[in-house]
Protein backbone atom coordinates (compact mmCIF):
# COMPACT_ATOMS: atom_id res chain seq x y z
CA UNK A 1 0.00 0.00 0.00
CA UNK A 2 1.43 3.22 -0.99
CA UNK A 3 0.17 6.58 0.65
CA UNK A 4 1.18 10.43 1.22
CA UNK A 5 2.76 11.31 4.73
CA UNK A 6 3.19 15.01 4.52
CA UNK A 7 5.48 17.29 2.51
CA UNK A 8 9.01 18.46 3.53
CA UNK A 9 10.00 21.98 4.03
CA UNK A 10 10.73 22.30 0.29
CA UNK A 11 7.12 21.14 -0.91
CA UNK A 12 8.22 18.07 -1.71
CA UNK A 13 5.83 15.23 -1.46
CA UNK A 14 6.68 12.36 0.52
CA UNK A 15 4.92 8.67 0.59
CA UNK A 16 5.17 5.85 2.33
CA UNK A 17 5.07 1.81 1.28
CA UNK A 18 3.82 -0.71 3.94
CA UNK A 19 4.72 -3.96 3.20
CA UNK A 20 3.41 -7.34 5.33
CA UNK A 21 4.01 -10.83 5.65
CA UNK A 22 2.06 -12.69 7.95
CA UNK A 23 2.34 -10.91 11.54
CA UNK A 24 5.03 -8.56 10.52
CA UNK A 25 5.28 -5.33 8.77
CA UNK A 26 7.77 -2.67 7.13
CA UNK A 27 7.49 0.76 6.01
CA UNK A 28 9.25 2.30 3.45
CA UNK A 29 9.57 6.36 2.70
CA UNK A 30 10.90 7.41 -1.16
CA UNK A 31 12.62 9.80 0.77
CA UNK A 32 16.37 8.25 1.55
CA UNK A 33 14.17 4.79 0.43
CA UNK A 34 14.41 5.02 4.20
CA UNK A 35 12.71 2.25 6.42
CA UNK A 36 10.70 4.13 9.04
CA UNK A 37 9.78 1.10 10.96
CA UNK A 38 9.82 -3.09 10.99
CA UNK A 39 7.62 -5.02 13.37
CA UNK A 40 8.58 -8.20 13.04
CA UNK A 41 6.47 -11.56 14.18
CA UNK A 42 6.59 -11.42 17.81
CA UNK A 43 7.41 -7.87 18.71
CA UNK A 44 4.84 -5.38 19.56
CA UNK A 45 6.84 -2.09 18.35
CA UNK A 46 9.28 -1.30 15.54
CA UNK A 47 13.01 -2.83 16.26
CA UNK A 48 13.91 0.10 14.20
CA UNK A 49 14.03 3.29 15.62
CA UNK A 50 12.16 5.67 13.01
CA UNK A 51 9.94 8.89 13.39
CA UNK A 52 6.33 7.03 12.57
CA UNK A 53 6.09 9.07 9.32
CA UNK A 54 6.75 11.81 10.98
CA UNK A 55 7.93 14.03 7.90
CA UNK A 56 8.83 17.65 9.80
CA UNK A 57 10.50 15.41 12.46
CA UNK A 58 12.53 13.78 10.02
CA UNK A 59 13.74 16.71 8.15
CA UNK A 60 15.35 17.45 11.92
CA UNK A 61 16.65 14.52 11.73
CA UNK A 62 18.48 13.96 8.85
CA UNK A 63 21.60 14.46 9.92
CA UNK A 64 21.80 11.09 12.09
CA UNK A 65 20.45 9.53 8.89
CA UNK A 66 17.81 7.09 10.35
CA UNK A 67 16.82 4.48 8.07
CA UNK A 68 18.64 5.67 5.05
CA UNK A 69 20.15 4.63 2.00
CA UNK A 70 23.60 6.71 1.56
CA UNK A 71 25.10 7.28 -1.39
CA UNK A 72 26.71 7.60 -3.60
CA UNK A 73 29.81 6.65 -1.02
CA UNK A 74 28.69 5.81 2.45
CA UNK A 75 30.92 6.94 5.13
CA UNK A 76 33.72 9.94 4.70
CA UNK A 77 35.68 10.36 2.01
CA UNK A 78 39.45 12.26 3.24
CA UNK A 79 38.97 16.21 2.20
CA UNK A 80 36.34 15.68 -0.37
CA UNK A 81 38.67 14.71 -3.01
CA UNK A 82 40.22 11.19 -4.25
CA UNK A 83 42.19 10.65 -8.23
CA UNK A 84 40.46 7.47 -10.48
CA UNK A 85 42.70 6.87 -13.05
CA UNK A 86 44.63 9.88 -12.82
CA UNK A 87 42.45 12.48 -12.70
CA UNK A 88 41.70 14.58 -9.06
CA UNK A 89 37.87 14.55 -8.39
CA UNK A 90 36.59 16.99 -5.89
CA UNK A 91 33.43 16.23 -4.31
CA UNK A 92 30.99 18.79 -2.33
CA UNK A 93 31.90 18.31 1.71
CA UNK A 94 29.55 18.45 4.52
CA UNK A 95 32.09 17.67 7.83
CA UNK A 96 35.34 19.08 8.63
CA UNK A 97 36.10 19.65 4.96
CA UNK A 98 35.26 15.77 4.13
CA UNK A 99 32.40 14.28 2.43
CA UNK A 100 30.25 12.15 4.78
CA UNK A 101 27.56 10.12 3.09
CA UNK A 102 27.95 11.08 -0.30
CA UNK A 103 27.56 14.92 0.37
CA UNK A 104 25.22 17.64 2.03
CA UNK A 105 22.65 16.45 -0.85
CA UNK A 106 23.67 13.23 -1.40
CA UNK A 107 21.01 9.86 -1.98
CA UNK A 108 19.23 10.23 2.41
CA UNK A 109 18.11 13.67 1.18
CA UNK A 110 16.81 12.45 -2.70
CA UNK A 111 13.10 11.48 -3.28
CA UNK A 112 13.63 7.89 -4.84
CA UNK A 113 11.15 6.44 -7.49
CA UNK A 114 8.87 3.79 -6.48
CA UNK A 115 8.89 1.12 -8.74
CA UNK A 116 7.76 -2.52 -8.63
CA UNK A 117 5.48 -3.13 -5.27
CA UNK A 118 4.25 -6.71 -3.99
CA UNK A 119 2.55 -7.24 -0.72
CA UNK A 120 5.84 -8.27 1.00
CA UNK A 121 8.39 -6.46 -0.91
CA UNK A 122 9.36 -2.94 -2.76
CA UNK A 123 12.44 -1.56 -5.37
CA UNK A 124 12.97 2.31 -5.48
CA UNK A 125 15.40 3.57 -7.99
CA UNK A 126 17.42 6.77 -8.53
CA UNK A 127 19.42 8.60 -10.99
CA UNK A 128 22.60 10.61 -10.15
CA UNK A 129 23.23 12.50 -12.95
CA UNK A 130 27.42 13.24 -13.52
CA UNK A 131 28.82 15.77 -11.52
CA UNK A 132 26.43 15.03 -8.75
CA UNK A 133 28.02 16.31 -5.03
CA UNK A 134 31.44 16.04 -7.24
CA UNK A 135 31.34 12.70 -8.59
CA UNK A 136 31.95 11.59 -12.15
CA UNK A 137 29.20 9.37 -13.59
CA UNK A 138 25.76 8.86 -14.52
CA UNK A 139 24.79 6.12 -11.60
CA UNK A 140 21.66 4.40 -11.38
CA UNK A 141 21.08 3.14 -8.19
CA UNK A 142 17.86 0.92 -6.56
CA UNK A 143 17.21 -0.81 -3.48
CA UNK A 144 14.92 -3.51 -3.17
CA UNK A 145 13.05 -4.36 0.50
CA UNK A 146 11.57 -7.96 1.43
CA UNK A 147 9.89 -8.86 4.11
CA UNK A 148 9.17 -11.98 5.77
CA UNK A 149 7.73 -12.72 9.45
CA UNK A 150 11.11 -12.52 10.92
CA UNK A 151 13.89 -11.12 8.27
CA UNK A 152 14.17 -8.29 6.00
CA UNK A 153 16.31 -8.65 2.83
CA UNK A 154 17.56 -5.61 1.57
CA UNK A 155 19.05 -5.87 -2.62
CA UNK A 156 21.25 -2.49 -3.30
CA UNK A 157 22.95 -2.52 -7.10
CA UNK A 158 24.34 0.21 -9.52
CA UNK A 159 25.80 0.83 -12.94
CA UNK A 160 27.82 3.63 -14.58
CA UNK A 161 28.24 5.30 -18.18
CA UNK A 162 31.35 6.47 -16.49
CA UNK A 163 33.94 5.05 -14.50
CA UNK A 164 33.16 6.36 -10.68
CA UNK A 165 33.28 5.14 -7.17
CA UNK A 166 30.36 3.62 -5.29
CA UNK A 167 29.88 2.24 -1.97
CA UNK A 168 25.68 2.15 -0.98
CA UNK A 169 24.48 0.98 2.48
CA UNK A 170 21.30 0.84 4.42
CA UNK A 171 21.64 3.12 7.62
CA UNK A 172 19.46 1.15 10.16
CA UNK A 173 19.00 1.62 14.00
CA UNK A 174 18.15 -1.53 15.86
CA UNK A 175 16.48 -1.02 19.09
CA UNK A 176 16.41 -4.47 21.79
CA UNK A 177 16.45 -2.42 24.71
CA UNK A 178 18.48 -0.84 26.71
CA UNK A 179 22.10 -2.51 27.04
CA UNK A 180 22.67 -4.34 24.53
CA UNK A 181 25.58 -6.93 23.75
CA UNK A 182 26.93 -6.95 20.42
CA UNK A 183 29.12 -9.67 19.10
CA UNK A 184 30.88 -9.05 16.07
CA UNK A 185 33.81 -11.74 14.21
CA UNK A 186 36.13 -9.67 13.53
CA UNK A 187 39.47 -9.43 13.96
CA UNK A 188 40.97 -6.49 12.76
CA UNK A 189 39.53 -2.35 12.55
CA UNK A 190 40.29 0.74 11.14
CA UNK A 191 42.03 3.11 13.71
CA UNK A 192 40.93 6.91 12.57
CA UNK A 193 42.33 10.38 13.42
CA UNK A 194 40.62 13.42 15.77
CA UNK A 195 38.38 13.54 12.60
CA UNK A 196 37.22 10.31 12.11
CA UNK A 197 38.99 9.62 8.54
CA UNK A 198 40.77 5.95 9.33
CA UNK A 199 44.54 5.97 8.78
CA UNK A 200 46.34 4.12 6.48
CA UNK A 201 45.87 0.14 7.21
CA UNK A 202 44.62 -1.52 9.83
CA UNK A 203 44.97 -2.80 13.73
CA UNK A 204 43.98 -5.74 15.68
CA UNK A 205 41.23 -5.20 17.78
CA UNK A 206 42.67 -6.87 20.61
CA UNK A 207 42.86 -4.65 23.95
CA UNK A 208 40.03 -2.00 22.18
CA UNK A 209 36.84 -0.33 22.80
CA UNK A 210 35.78 -2.32 19.70
CA UNK A 211 36.69 -6.13 20.12
CA UNK A 212 33.27 -7.12 20.06
CA UNK A 213 34.50 -10.74 19.24
CA UNK A 214 33.45 -12.41 22.66
CA UNK A 215 30.30 -9.78 23.14
CA UNK A 216 30.45 -6.17 23.92
CA UNK A 217 27.91 -4.62 26.08
CA UNK A 218 26.82 -1.02 24.79
CA UNK A 219 25.97 0.47 28.02
CA UNK A 220 24.32 4.67 27.91
CA UNK A 221 26.85 6.89 26.31
CA UNK A 222 29.01 4.32 24.57
CA UNK A 223 29.44 6.74 21.70
CA UNK A 224 31.49 4.28 19.17
CA UNK A 225 31.77 5.28 15.86
CA UNK A 226 33.71 2.30 14.35
CA UNK A 227 34.79 0.32 11.14
CA UNK A 228 35.03 -3.18 11.77
CA UNK A 229 36.17 -5.18 9.36
CA UNK A 230 34.59 -8.44 9.28
CA UNK A 231 36.53 -12.42 9.89
CA UNK A 232 35.46 -14.00 5.91
CA UNK A 233 33.97 -13.22 2.74
CA UNK A 234 30.65 -13.53 0.63
CA UNK A 235 27.71 -13.94 2.56
CA UNK A 236 27.77 -14.72 6.35
CA UNK A 237 27.01 -13.59 9.17
CA UNK A 238 28.30 -10.07 10.06
CA UNK A 239 27.07 -9.31 14.18
CA UNK A 240 24.40 -9.83 16.31
CA UNK A 241 22.85 -7.76 18.42
CA UNK A 242 21.13 -9.21 21.43
CA UNK A 243 18.94 -7.45 23.87
CA UNK A 244 16.18 -7.38 26.89
CA UNK A 245 13.28 -7.73 23.86
CA UNK A 246 15.30 -10.03 21.10
CA UNK A 247 17.99 -10.16 18.95
CA UNK A 248 19.15 -9.52 15.78
CA UNK A 249 22.05 -11.04 13.19
CA UNK A 250 22.90 -8.52 10.29
CA UNK A 251 24.25 -10.64 7.29
CA UNK A 252 25.90 -9.43 4.75
CA UNK A 253 28.10 -9.83 1.89
CA UNK A 254 30.34 -6.52 2.43
CA UNK A 255 33.76 -6.51 4.10
CA UNK A 256 33.06 -3.67 6.73
CA UNK A 257 30.55 -3.48 9.13
CA UNK A 258 30.16 0.38 10.38
CA UNK A 259 29.15 0.50 14.24
CA UNK A 260 28.07 3.91 15.73
CA UNK A 261 25.97 4.42 18.82
CA UNK A 262 26.11 7.99 19.10
CA UNK A 263 22.85 9.09 17.39
CA UNK A 264 20.45 11.38 18.96
CA UNK A 265 17.47 9.25 18.45
CA UNK A 266 19.21 5.97 20.05
CA UNK A 267 19.91 3.17 19.06
CA UNK A 268 22.55 0.99 17.69
CA UNK A 269 23.61 1.72 14.07
CA UNK A 270 24.87 -1.21 11.99
CA UNK A 271 25.92 -0.80 8.42
CA UNK A 272 27.11 -3.57 6.13
CA UNK A 273 29.25 -1.45 3.82
CA UNK A 274 32.84 -0.76 1.70
CA UNK A 275 35.28 0.73 3.94
CA UNK A 276 34.71 4.50 4.18
CA UNK A 277 37.56 6.57 2.49
CA UNK A 278 37.73 3.29 0.00
CA UNK A 279 38.80 6.04 -2.82
CA UNK A 280 41.97 6.81 -1.30
CA UNK A 281 42.93 3.78 0.07
CA UNK A 282 45.28 1.06 -1.19
CA UNK A 283 43.85 -2.33 -2.52
CA UNK A 284 40.42 -1.30 -1.23
CA UNK A 285 37.29 -1.71 -3.78
CA UNK A 286 36.04 1.46 -4.46
CA UNK A 287 35.44 1.88 -7.81
CA UNK A 288 32.51 1.29 -10.45
CA UNK A 289 33.02 0.61 -14.29
CA UNK A 290 30.86 1.15 -17.00
CA UNK A 291 29.41 -2.63 -17.76
CA UNK A 292 29.83 -3.79 -14.23
CA UNK A 293 27.31 -4.03 -11.48
CA UNK A 294 28.19 -2.61 -8.06
CA UNK A 295 25.70 -5.39 -5.42
CA UNK A 296 25.40 -5.62 -2.41
CA UNK A 297 23.45 -8.12 -0.63
CA UNK A 298 22.01 -7.79 3.04
CA UNK A 299 19.18 -9.19 5.67
CA UNK A 300 18.24 -8.68 8.89
CA UNK A 301 17.04 -11.55 11.21
CA UNK A 302 15.31 -11.00 14.45
CA UNK A 303 13.96 -13.06 16.83
CA UNK A 304 12.00 -12.03 19.91
CA UNK A 305 12.85 -12.46 22.94
CA UNK A 306 10.33 -15.83 24.97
Amino acid sequence: MIEEVGRLPDGRLVRRVRLSAGEASLEVLDLGAAVDAWRPKGSTRSVVVGLDGDVTARWRHLDVYPGIVGGRYLGRIRDGRFVLDGTEWRLATNENGHTLHGGPAGFDRRTWTIGAVSADSVTLHLVSVDGDQGFPGTLSASVSYRVSEDSVTVDLAATTDAPTVVNLGVHPYFDVGPEPMLTVPASRWLPVDDEKIPWPGSAPVDDSAVDARAGLVLGPGAGLDATLLVDGTGHRCMARLAGRDGTFDVWGDQPALQLFTAGALGGVALEAQRVPDGPNRHGAEAVLRPGDTYRSHVEWRFSARR
